[in-house]
């Protein structure tokens, strides 16, 4: 069973204890109220076996055939050029009896990187929305730069996570600045203290998506690390989707501000050592119950090690020497029976939040060591020996002694 399976087993288990309804469990599964009886049923007549997809790994029944989509796509680059999906549909249709959807060919201009224009959007009002039911739905996570300490310390950011469904702040930690690492420790102690929530609510910044035109498909570091676990990442697009988390980060800093200023606390190492005691309190005055008591966060496994997902991963290949370099630094694996192997092959190098480098390949850690570790060092020379070396190189020709023959030969000849 892959993890949305599982948590289709755990969500209806509750249906069968009656801690929830199966209308709350079709909007938990995001399925139609009558799928969720089928599964229902299915569940309880079949197990666990019903809940596993028969159609794993088999091609969709109403996919395109590649040939009619190379078609469509040398058509649209021949003839229409720069034309939108709903004209370009009604054009196939008519000129080449060809019926596909609209949404249909604007992922084949996506896919295919085929340019084409689009209107400007109008501003629109921006309403606010129902609060999600269950407590883990939907946690709406941002960083707030701001004068935390006033005139006693600089600058810094208070990374927050709030939960939509009761508002109550999961997640605070300082830095100095907006970064990947400070989030990862966040939701360090969020994932230990709750478990898994089953979606963030982020914004558009650098640390959870890239944002450059010409890096297609690339992911960021925290967004890869979420995958992994198997929470969802919801982009909003303007501050006013995520109003929850922007209304508290406002209430902070007039709220907390002054009781960092009451307590004396000038610093990021004081002021998170300070946080849990005031987010207590503060959740126990503005917090709200949840619509259903039903607690959507996902159990986190015991097996899994946080520090070898949150952390940053880098691609490496390994050289027939069986060494990897990374940051200016050389590591040669251990040679044995499985890392003979793994000459030209691609590994991943993790580096954890505590500086900490690792080898990983397969999930699997690879024993190694750093080559400025080894036992290679030739010993250094001291100065007079080098004073030696020097003067003895030095060519000043060769003058035989007194008593040498030739000399002496000399000495009779002259006699």
């Amino acid at each position: 069973m892959n993890k949305k399976e599982a948590e289709r087993y755990r969500i209806m288990q509750s249906v069968l204890e009656k801690k929830i309804t199966l209308m709350k469990a079709s909007e938990l599964m995001e399925i139609s109220y009558r799928h969720a009886l089928r599964l229902k049923q299915n569940f309880v007549s079949q197990g666990v076996k019903s809940l596993i997809s028969k159609k794993r790994g088999k091609k969709g029944n109403r996919a395109l055939p590649e040939q009619l989509i190379r078609t469509i796509v040398n058509i649209i680059r021949e003839n229409y050029h720069e034309y939108g999906p709903t004209l370009l549909a009604e054009k196939l249709e008519e000129k080449h009896d060809i019926k596909v959807s609209n949404e249909t060919v604007r992922k084949l201009l996506k896919e295919h990187e085929i340019p084409y224009k689009t209107k400007k959007r109008r501003n629109r009002a921006h309403q606010r929305r129902d609060r999600r039911d269950c407590e883990g739905e939907l946690e709406q996570t941002d960083a707030s730069i701001h004068h935390w300490f006033e005139d006693r310390g600089p600058k810094c950011a208070l990374h927050l996570s709030v939960d939509d469904a009761t508002g109550k702040i999961k997640g605070a930690r300082f830095g100095e600045q907006e970064t990947t690492e400070d989030y990862w420790k966040m939701f360090w102690d969020y994932f230990q203290n709750h478990g898994l929530p089953r979606e963030l609510y982020v914004d558009l910044r650098g640390v959870f998506r890239v944002n450059h035109k010409g890096a297609k498909g690339n992911i960021t570091q925290f967004k890869r690390s979420m995958n992994e676990l198997g929470v969802k990442i919801i982009f909003a697009s303007t501050a006013q989707a995520k109003g929850r988390v922007e209304r508290v980060n406002g209430t902070l800093q007039d709220r907390l501000v002054k009781e960092l200023r009451e307590h004396n606390i000038s610093c990021i190492d004081e002021a998170n050592a300070f946080l849990p005691k005031f987010i207590q309190k503060y959740n126990e005055k503005f917090a709200k119950p949840a619509a259903n008591p039903f607690n959507a966060h996902s159990p986190l496994d015991q097996k899994i090690d946080l520090s070898r997902i949150l952390c940053k991963k880098y691609d490496r290949v390994v050289s027939k020497n069986l060494e990897v370099q990374f940051e200016n630094e050389v590591y040669q694996l251990e040679k044995s029976k499985r890392t003979i192997n793994l000459r030209k092959v691609k590994v991943q190098i993790l580096k954890t939040l505590d500086g900490r480098v690792l080898i990983e390949y397969k999930g699997k850690l690879i024993p190694f060591k750093k080559w400025n570790d080894l036992t290679y060092k030739k010993q250094k020379s001291t100065v007079e020996e080098l004073e030696y070396r020097w003067k003895s190189s030095q060519n000043k020709g060769w003058r035989p002694p007194v008593n040498h023959p030739w000399k002496m030969s000399r000495k009779k000849a002259k006699r």
